[in-house]
């Protein structure tokens, strides 16, 4: 079986609201015969479960749900109410495991809560991403599936049939946002999806908005989910509906994007994709016409494809932080279509980035821009030279250990692209080690990263040392910088590993480009 026959099955399984444990544990079965056969596009993580009472399948359940999400689930089941020895043992086999999450299940009945606490703050000291979940609010939410007959026999305190449920609405959540797997558009059908009745068949009068669901989407807009059209439909008569109806919840402005045609849906999704500039394993497609749903699922088993009625219980957009750049997403790209507009009028390109009236504003890292930091070395892939990704945590712990961590915002006639791009360096005596360097694929072709760049080499070469050392650990998709280090001066030092070193003398003159307009904030 093909890896994408297997995502098909999951997907499958997860589109039925009564799949049962014994569904999970068949596909889990199959799940190692694909351990170094997964797509590009997957994220990989490791998952932890300790506990004091029986959680048995709840581990397959989870990596089971996390294939949909395109995610390869690594896990590690405590040993039954040995969660104290697990996390007090620096020996033990969850430390050597070395989980980026760790789920506490516990419940409470007959156990000191403070001393849960301290151990649960003990894993996050630790470096650990620890999610603790009492019993009693699970219990509330479970309730015909808590405490059951197999308590007495298996210490079962969670039904089995639970587990599912409870994965999909309490666990995967986590995994999503720790592994950078957060969907970045919902793609939507129209006829029978945003509202009821078709258009080249009815008039306004017979049209009726389904509002719930567009008050959803539009919540989803709101925390940055970026929107688009893909329908088979005539464009005039659809925007007319879209922008005058008065029941209508969402207008024509919440989309960046709409493919409203005659055209196969798939041709559409794949325009899509390279109009917006972000990969299909980014995108969630919804449509009430099973034909349309099987044709992407088939053609495209990295977009996740869903029914409109199981849109809300859909976890793909799931974030660890919404930052400033997530709210203002839907606008940054209204004005990248203004650019594009720009672009296309001009000669060339050294004439449009003139235009444009560049302006970048390099700053230390501080608490207001920690969890921007951490978004874009979790998100970030195609300007990214070692995809290195990091927590919140481990980036503070970084700058207290003395790391220079800046990040760079950029500003041009059209608006504010945000934070978008983060360099992090390590200095040791007269050498700078560049441990990441990343920009969003937004802000590719403007030149930024040369300027930022520039910044790092003057800043290293005013604290004293001697040289700047980079390295570059290729991916499936950061192919965009693969040469980033030679056309910047840098000599190559070594190569082994799948890790390409180079070094730059500080010696060296660096020219930065003259056209954009760079401020510093405490430099």
């Amino acid at each position: 079986m093909q890896f994408s026959e297997l995502q098909l099955e999951v997907s499958n399984l997860m589109a039925k609201s009564g799949g049962s444990v014994a569904d999970y544990l068949s596909l889990a079965e199959e799940l190692p015969s694909y351990a170094d056969k997964q797509p590009h596009y997957f994220r990989k993580i490791r998952v932890a479960f300790l506990s004091n009472f029986t959680l048995q399948a709840l581990p397959e359940v989870l990596k089971v749900q996390a294939v949909f999400y395109n995610i390869w689930a690594d896990t590690y089941l405590g040993g039954y109410d040995q969660y104290a020895q697990d996390i007090l043992n620096l020996e033990s086999e969850l430390y050597k495991f070395k989980p980026d999450l760790v789920y506490f299940l516990i419940d409470e009945i007959g156990i000191d809560k403070n001393q849960i606490k301290e151990l649960a703050n003990k894993l996050s000291d630790g470096g650990f991403k620890t999610k603790l979940i009492w019993g009693s609010t699970v219990k509330e939410k479970f309730k015909d599936h808590w405490y059951t007959k197999y308590k007495e026999l298996g210490d079962l305190r969670l039904a089995p049939q639970a587990f599912p449920s409870f994965s999909n609405k309490e666990l995967i959540a986590e995994v999503i946002a720790i592994s950078g797997s957060t969907k970045k558009c919902l793609v939507v059908d129209l006829d029978n999806t945003l509202w009821n009745g078709i258009v080249g068949e009815s008039d306004h009068k017979e049209i009726k908005p389904e509002q719930d669901l567009q008050k959803y989407i539009l919540e989803l807009y709101n925390k940055g989910i970026i929107l688009a059209i893909n329908s088979r439909n005539n464009y005039d008569d659809s925007l007319s509906v879209i922008n005058e109806h008065p029941d209508m919840v969402l207008r024509a402005n919440n989309f960046i994007a709409m493919k409203i045609n005659w055209e196969d849906k798939a041709k559409n999704m794949i325009e899509l994709a390279s109009e917006l500039n972000i990969s299909l394993d980014s995108f969630v497609f919804i449509d009430d016409d099973s034909f349309q749903r099987e044709s992407i699922k088939n053609r495209f088993p990295e977009v996740a494809v869903l029914t409109p009625e199981s849109l809300k219980g859909y976890q793909g957009f799931s974030s660890s932080a919404l930052t400033e750049e997530d709210k203002n997403r839907g606008k940054m790209y209204a004005e990248e279509n203004k650019r594009k507009k720009l672009q296309s009028s001009l000669g060339g390109v050294e004439d449009f980035l003139k235009q444009l009236d560049l302006k970048i504003e390099i700053a230390p890292i501080n608490s207001n821009s920690l969890a921007r930091v951490s978004q874009l070395t979790q998100k970030t892939n195609q300007f990214n030279l070692t995809t290195r990704r990091y927590s919140e945590k481990e980036i503070g712990d970084f700058v207290a250990d003395g790391w220079k961590v800046w990040t760079v915002q950029v500003k041009d006639k059209f608006g504010d692209y945000g934070i978008v791009g983060v360099c992090m360096i390590e200095p040791k005596d007269s050498i700078w080690y560049i441990d990441n360097f990343l920009l969003s694929c937004r802000i590719l072709g403007r030149e930024i990263e040369k300027v930022f760049l520039g910044h790092v080499l003057a800043q290293a070469k005013t604290c004293g040392a001697a040289s700047v050392l980079g390295e570059f650990i290729p991916t499936a998709k950061n192919q965009p910088c693969q040469n980033f280090y030679p056309n910047n001066g840098f000599n190559l030092t070594r190569e082994n590993d799948n890790v390409t070193s180079y070094k730059h003398s500080l010696a060296q003159a660096y020219k930065v480009p003259d056209f954009i307009k760079i401020s510093y904030e405490n430099c």
